[in-house]
């Protein structure tokens, strides 16, 4: 928790920096997250749209910025109520509705943002290759197989992202209620949990574990990974009993 603090202290800082710098120069820039590396940031900017007779309407792209060269790419559009504009002209965002999950190495995350109101989005961000992907409609589609065949209706999942299993592999838990009669929550509802484990190289969902604790669907992760990697085929010098 101690460290958790520190970070987001730092990105406060960065933050009012950011701020006070930009205002100087008729600009505003928000940093939101660094990477574990410190070569890439993510930030949050006020840019004019258009002009409408004396009224300014603004948008706020939220943008990769690699420190050392600069070069930044666009990952999505801010708006409420992540956004909040004031009547000085400037904005300020509500840090609880954007979250990252930095991968060790630096080149590739994941962030959840509140789009509109009690709806939230995850992505997934390959820093290399400049790309963006909506994955929340991959992760949800499996809890809607699971009780298709039920007559269940669930409601909207909430995701969280538990770990990062391997450098490509990711594990997710969506937490729903789900039950027979609507409206959802009930007399006859229950909580359902759904782990899947999200291939950043595929960008697909390749297993996953229905009510499973934590430890026993890392273990079958675990497993699905083993049985990816491939196992060298021993030389005849390396082979038992060879001559």
């Amino acid at each position: 928790m101690k460290g958790f603090f520190s970070q987001k202290a730092g990105l406060f800082l960065f933050a009012f920096w950011a701020v006070s710098s930009s205002l100087c120069a008729d600009d505003q820039q928000i940093y939101v997250s660094l990477s574990p590396n410190g070569h890439y940031r993510v930030i949050v900017s006020q840019e004019i749209m258009r002009r409408v007779d004396d009224q300014v309407f603004f948008q706020y792209p939220i943008e990769v910025v690699n420190v050392r060269n600069h070069r930044h790419f666009t990952i999505q559009s801010g708006s409420a109520p992540f956004i909040h504009e004031t009547d000085q002209g400037t904005f300020t965002i509500d840090w609880d509705l954007i979250h990252f999950d930095w991968a060790k190495d630096s080149g590739q995350f994941f962030f959840q943002l509140e789009v509109i109101e009690d709806v939230w989005r995850t992505y997934y961000v390959n820093i290399a290759r400049e790309q963006v992907t909506d994955i929340t409609p991959l992760l949800e589609a499996g809890i809607l197989d699971k009780v298709s065949g039920k007559n269940w209706s669930c409601g909207t999942p909430q995701i969280n992202l538990l770990q990062w299993l391997k450098p490509d592999l990711a594990e997710f838990k969506l937490s729903s209620i789900c039950g027979k009669d609507m409206p959802i929550p009930n007399e006859k509802f229950s909580d359902l949990n759904y782990t899947v484990l999200f291939d950043t190289t595929k960008r697909t969902v390749v297993s996953d574990c229905l009510n499973c604790k934590d430890e026993k669907a890392s273990k079958k992760f675990l497993k699905y990974w083993q049985s990816t990697q491939v196992t060298p085929t021993p030389t005849p010098d390396e082979t038992p009993g060879a001559e």
